[in-house]
């Protein structure tokens, strides 16, 4: 029998199996069950996603001749994220059949030691002794002239350059200069740091002007790359309204409802590059595009060197602006750009994309919409639809602009006072507000009444309950109402999480009544929002830094490549890519972009989850209070002449 220490005996006079004690391992084994009860339901709902999207792509392989079916089933499914619908939108048979075109030919980085191994073990063909010797003659850049020849007799062995040529010709460019200034523009990198890695990498690297003949290159094939891009989107979109609305089929011009917003290059609004997106609502698919510019580098330098009155100047900038090769295309404001790429892409869409834009999703920061009326580009007006999320800050804006205005009256609307008007609670009031919005879509009335109905409704206490606006029944949202229709006994009102007291509702009231006006609450009745335009132009700028100098062309390349993989997906970008320069993919380059539309699949389709949704705005909530909480206690650290 093993010897048990003290430390694990049972005392005396106690009992092994007494109550208390098992009621204590029975309340274990039922937290444990319940724990894993919740992780097993968490793995069950991710794995019925998983599959729910297997089967639905599995489904689309298999009805790929029925695109029609296709299409109005993916607007019809709801757990379907934006992502798979838009990329599914397209024919997957050429995916098929570029897999047999691939070649294995590939770029390797190599240590010179390694060549120099390899000419030790070869023999001269003339006199026949192991004396080869390997050297580097001229370098072209990323590529290298190298030369195998005999140290004895002096005679070269072979003599090979490490990259081919462009075109396979003797004169062309070198294609792994031309691939390595492609990458660095695709990541959003410059010659500088086109440099720095060559640096690091102990690589000799191209010249400025070198780097600058490979941008044009780079630029002339992501322009074709455009072309083909909007020319298959516009038929994809066509197609889609055309299964889903068969009576149109005899129109040449489409009635459409689309997505437009703007960005700039820097922030302050004094950039002097500009983009604006048209962005089709219902498939979510970029069918046009503008890029404006307020600056010409090869203007400015002629000016300066011929001066800006010279009659010199001015015969030079009259053949600059008809050779097309100026880059200034936009004289005005870095604000106007956004107005002004509208009045582009609308006036020429019925030529260029065979539509009309008659309901146009756009936010009340610029004045886009009320541009567009004074241009009238179509024979039919066109109307606006708000952006929820826009019309949601609004009201956040104008709460805290309240907050602001009644500190300047010697009025604290916030604080730790009960029932104050924290930043906690402006962020969740204006979730209320946007919340109340999308349950009443198809019905302005109730919407207001729903929204003032979220103002009394914070404002109830046990003595005095509000509830009279608040919709009646079980299903209501308003708890007290609730139990009132179970004929059961309210909750506390202390257990709300928001609470707000006389003097802030008395305050913030107008901000209600400006929000709840019906002539903007008719235009929120879509639901629309411009999140596609938004993650467009974070995929934008990721290409094309914010935070460095840049130009038109730069811009202009980050454009086309960024709408290329927003609208097709990784693989099929390369595709087109490769199509339009006359090459073939390789395989190292189809494996790699394989993983990203399936990494890009899967995290949209993840974060497009109900649940996701609520645990990204929880945690979101969770982090603000806690950083807030942390400001109280240390105090007021940073301000503008505070100290």
């Amino acid at each position: 029998m093993h010897k048990v220490s003290s430390k694990w005996r049972n005392p005396k006079n106690t009992k092994r199996n007494s109550k208390r004690r098992k009621a204590g391992e029975k309340n274990v084994r039922k937290l444990v069950h319940n724990k894993n009860n919740r992780v097993n339901k968490k793995n069950r709902d991710a794995l019925e996603v998983g599959k729910k999207t297997q089967r639905i792509s599995r489904n689309s392989r298999q009805t790929r001749s029925s695109s029609s079916n296709q299409n109005c089933n993916l607007k019809k499914g709801q757990s379907i994220s934006a992502t798979s619908r838009k990329l599914s939108l397209f024919n997957n048979v050429e995916r098929e059949k570029s897999r047999d075109t691939q070649y294995d030919d590939e770029y390797f980085i190599v240590h010179s030691g390694i060549f120099h191994h390899l000419a030790e073990k070869l023999q001269c063909n003339h006199c026949g002794v192991s004396t080869i010797t390997f050297d580097v003659g001229h370098r072209y850049g990323l590529a290298s002239e190298m030369m195998f020849y005999c140290s004895k007799c002096n005679e070269m062995v072979t003599k090979v350059i490490s990259s081919p040529r462009v075109d396979n010709t003797g004169t062309s460019a070198f294609e792994v200069n031309e691939r390595c200034v492609d990458a660095v523009l695709s990541i959003g990198a410059g010659f500088s740091s086109l440099q720095s890695i060559c640096s690091k990498l102990d690589m000799n690297c191209m010249s400025l002007s070198t780097y600058h003949s490979h941008m044009k290159s780079v630029k002339e094939r992501a322009l074709a790359l455009k072309e083909q891009v909007l020319a298959k989107s516009r038929e994809a979109v066509t197609r889609f309204y055309i299964n889903s609305y068969p009576e149109l089929s005899d129109h040449e011009i489409l009635d459409i409802m689309a997505s437009y917003d703007g960005t700039w290059h820097t922030r302050g609004f004094a950039s002097l590059f500009g983009v604006g997106f048209l962005i089709e609502y219902n498939t979510g698919l970029v069918i046009d595009y503008e890029v404006l510019s307020k600056y010409c580098h090869m203007c400015t330098i002629t000016q300066n060197e011929l001066g800006p009155d010279s009659p010199d100047f001015a015969l030079w900038y009259e053949n600059h602006k008809e050779s097309g090769e100026c880059n200034q295309n936009h004289v005005g404001s870095s604000c106007s750009m956004e107005t002004k790429c509208a009045e582009i892409l609308f006036i020429r869409s019925p030529e260029t994309c065979k539509v009309r834009v008659t309901k146009v999703v756009a936010d009340g920061d610029a004045k886009v919409h009320k541009h567009l009326c004074e241009v009238q580009p179509y024979s039919v007006p066109i109307s606006k639809e708000e952006c929820l999320n826009h019309v949601a800050k609004r009201l956040t804006t104008g709460l805290r602009q309240v907050v602001a205005v009644s500190k300047s009256q010697g009025i604290t609307l916030g604080g730790k006072a009960k029932g104050a008007l924290t930043n906690r609670v402006i962020t969740q009031l204006g979730s209320y507000y946007r919340s109340a919005i999308v349950r009443n879509r198809n019905n302005v009335n109730q919407m207001q009444k729903d929204i003032m109905a979220t103002l009394t409704h914070c404002s109830s206490t046990d003595e005095k309950p509000n509830h009279f606006k608040c919709p009646k029944g079980k299903s209501s949202w308003c708890f007290y109402n609730k139990a009132k229709a179970s004929q059961s006994e309210p909750k506390s009102h202390s257990s709300m999480k928001i609470y707000l007291n006389e003097m802030v509702v008395e305050c913030i009231t107008p901000v209600y009544k400006r929000l709840t006006e019906k002539d903007l609450l008719k235009r929120c009745t879509e639901k629309a929002t411009q999140n596609a335009n938004e993650a467009l132009h974070s995929l934008v700028w990721k290409k094309c830094s914010k935070n460095t100098s840049s130009s038109k062309d730069k811009v202009e390349i980050a454009a086309a490549y960024a709408v290329a993989e927003y609208n097709l997906g990784y693989y099929q970008s390369e595709q087109m890519l490769a199509e339009v320069s006359g090459k073939v993919v390789s395989k190292n380059s189809c494996k790699i972009a394989e993983a990203k539309d399936r990494k890009r699949k899967r995290c949209s389709d993840e974060s497009s989850h109900p649940k996701s949704k609520q645990a990204r705005a929880t945690r979101k909530l969770r982090n603000k209070q806690k950083e807030a909480s942390r400001t109280r206690l240390e105090g007021e650290l940073y301000g503008a002449g505070l100290f």
